[in-house]
């Protein structure tokens, strides 16, 4: 009996209606909106008179002077990497990844070239700059 009471407490009494559905159409309701009393201004603006005029019908535009390059003829080399010197310990480095030349050349003439030293010295340097 407990579930009956229940039940009929969650149900809506009759002719209710939830609150969003209680709105009524502008037309039912009698509301009219009130008028503007307020006008577009008048467009004043006139465009300027212009003087162009179109090309002549027997007008050509000037030849261009620029010419296809020829197939058997290399095209102009552009900005391209050169590789540094493969030889020698500075090169080596470079290889590496040790770009900074002057760090570089400097560890190399205290290590006298050896370059195991070198990358010893450059790995335990607190301002790891060596690869800008």
């Amino acid at each position: 009996m407990a579930k009956k009471s229940e039940e009929s407490s969650k149900q809506q009494p009759k002719g209710w209606k939830p609150a969003g559905t209680q709105y009524a159409a502008p037309d039912e309701s009698g509301y009219v909106p009130k008028k503007s009393d307020w006008t577009p201004p008048k467009q004043d603006f006139k465009p300027p008179k212009s003087d162009w005029k179109p090309t002549k019908p027997e007008y050509k535009p000037p030849k261009s002077e620029w010419k296809p390059p020829k197939e058997n003829q290399a095209a102009a080399p552009q900005k391209q990497w050169i590789p540094p010197p493969a030889d020698g310990p500075m090169a080596r480095l470079m290889e590496m990844g040790f770009f900074d030349t002057a760090l570089n050349q400097r560890l190399l003439v205290k290590f006298d070239n050896n370059i195991q030293k070198v990358v010893q010295e450059l790995l335990t340097l607190k301002n790891k700059d060596w690869s800008q």
